[in-house]
């Protein structure tokens, strides 16, 4: 069976149909690029309602696969560390960030980037609370 994820996305969100996808999903690298081309994308003919289904996929799919995520590291620390990003891309982001071990090198700036969510004033609640969840797992 083929299923076309943004499609997929597109539907009637519900945990029903994210586990339909992550379950699609699996452990398939090349189903795994299309999520998150469709994460990383800028999607604002949607309102970035993709981008912000597409992460609770993702969430699926890395809790049983963390190291699907390895190659879109750098882009997802990108993503969160661009200005002007709307605050559930940056939330979603985060969140993804939780679920992995982060490799040695990029530690310094996830914690830089996490650092800086908490001490901005005009952070959300919800991107210094994974922030600080990001930056208390490290040994």
């Amino acid at each position: 069976m083929i299923m076309h994820i943004r499609e997929a996305l597109l539907a009637t969100p519900s945990k029903q149909q994210t586990i339909k996808i992550g379950s699609y999903i699996g452990n398939d690298p090349d189903r795994f690029h299309a999520l998150m081309t469709i994460f990383l994308g800028d999607d604002q003919d949607e309102g970035y309602r993709l981008t912000q289904r597409s992460a609770g996929v993702l969430s699926y799919v890395i809790e049983k696969h963390p190291t699907l995520i390895r190659p879109y590291l750098a882009q997802t620390i990108d993503l969160i560390s661009l200005p002007g990003k709307p605050p559930a891309m940056v939330r979603n982001g985060l969140r993804l960030l939780q679920l992995i071990d982060i490799p040695e090198d990029l530690q310094g700036r996830i914690m830089d980037i996490c650092f800086r969510f908490i001490e901005a004033h005009e952070s959300a609640i919800a991107i210094k609370a994974f922030s600080l969840g990001r930056a208390l797992t490290y040994d």
